[in-house]
Order: C-alpha cells, then sequence, then structure tokens
C-alpha cells in the first residue's frame, strides 16, 4: 500500500512538472515593437 501510494505520489510530480515545463514555451509577446517606438538598441553587439 505504501509503495503504490509512492510511487502515484512520484508519478503526480513527475507530470506536474512536465505540464508545467511545456506551459512555459512559446512566444511571450509580441515580435513587432509597439507603434511609434524603433526597434534599434543603443549599441551594436558582435556578430559571430
Amino acid at each position: 500500500m505504501l509503495k503504490r501510494m509512492t510511487r502515484l505520489g512520484l508519478l503526480a510530480v513527475l507530470f506536474a512538472g512536465l505540464a508545467l515545463s511545456q506551459a512555459a514555451c512559446g512566444k511571450k509577446g509580441s515580435l513587432k515593437p509597439p507603434s511609434g517606438q524603433s526597434s534599434d538598441f543603443p549599441r551594436t553587439y558582435p556578430t559571430q
């Protein structure tokens, strides 16, 4: 009985972790800058 409860608890934690990690993926906002603002940064960054 205790082994079964431990296994169910572990599976619940595993599934919750997987669900939360998938919910954190994806686009957070618009890729275009807001109207009236430029998309230029104040300095240039080196390219590789």
